[in-house]
């Protein structure tokens, strides 16, 4: 199984931090609630991305056997709490937490919009509390009968390779078209997250106007506008549907590796890749387990 944890640093003075971070997951009903049943830990050494640095992204990926503790507890079922082990304190914007272990994907944990609550965190108490639940009231189990849920915004998860030139300053495009025409044409836009460069993570949180339906999507495609090629290591598209469906979350295109994938650098070009490649969509909404 691996957990993958996205976040975003708020932007804002002293809001970077070089504290590890841990992801703790209890059950939240039955006899083991009063245990944890894995922790994880996070921290510079992780990655070679920009860690917890100011208004930047950092994505992480924890794959072992001890993973397979989470197997059998859905959503509604486990806290997921963000726990930072040090007193350099970390203002975090927006944080995702989803798994996958074979074939299926399940969203665990999101919060969109932490900036604006002022969280901080630390492990000096007068700086900041050691612990946030994340929130997983926006997440329920979906199953077959939910493929025709209205998606009102889009979860843009991605890494760039860590080679040489492989990291772009040119416009990278999203589009998503449905049985009705174009629904989503999206350019990622430029932020105090370092877009698309060498190594580092992006993460976006989209409104669909109007809202479109999953079960009516054809075609969900990147492509660049320059010659500055760009070459992913990781792109990942969820779906959040609207209240009227519990805000549900739905992978719609899924590739935690590129390479694996065989999809090909993107530039206009000719030399250096391609001008666009379509995305393997999750065709059907996999079902999470009882």
């Amino acid at each position: 199984m691996n957990v993958w944890l996205a976040l975003v640093t708020r932007n804002t003075e002293d809001s970077g931090s070089g504290s590890p971070l841990a992801l703790v997951f209890t059950p939240c009903l039955g006899e083991d609630m009063r245990r944890d049943l894995l922790q994880l830990t996070f921290s510079r050494a992780s990655t070679r991305q920009h860690y917890l640095h100011r208004g930047e992204a950092n994505l992480f990926q924890y794959e072992g056997f001890d993973t397979e503790r989470l197997e059998g507890y859905l959503p509604a079922t486990l806290n997921t709490h963000l726990i930072i082990r040090g007193d350099d304190l970390w203002r975090p914007a927006r944080a995702f937490v989803w798994t996958d272990v074979g074939g299926t994907i399940r969203a665990l944990a999101f919060d969109p919009d932490l900036g604006a609550e002022d969280v901080t965190l630390s492990a000096d108490p007068r700086e900041g509390d050691v612990a946030l639940r994340l929130s997983s009231t926006h997440l329920v189990p979906y199953d077959d009968s939910l493929g025709d849920i209205n998606i009102h915004h889009l979860i843009l998860v991605m890494e760039t390779a860590d080679r040489r030139w492989v990291g772009t300053d040119s416009p990278v495009r999203v589009t998503v078209d449905t049985t009705a025409g174009r629904a989503f044409d999206y350019t990622l836009p430029d932020t105090p997250q370092w877009e698309q460069e060498r190594g580092q993570a992006n993460f976006y949180y989209v409104t669909v106007t109007p809202p479109f339906r999953w079960e009516d999507v054809t075609r969900m495609r990147v492509s660049i506008r320059g010659e500055d090629m760009w070459h992913p290591r990781r792109f990942f598209v969820f779906g959040e549907a609207g209240p009227e469906d519990h805000r549900a979350i739905v992978p719609l295109a899924y590739v935690p590796s590129w390479a694996d994938a065989e999809l090909p650098t993107l530039s206009t070009d000719p030399s250096e890749g391609v001008p666009g490649v379509d995305l393997p969509l999750e065709r059907a909404p996999r079902p999470v387990p009882a």
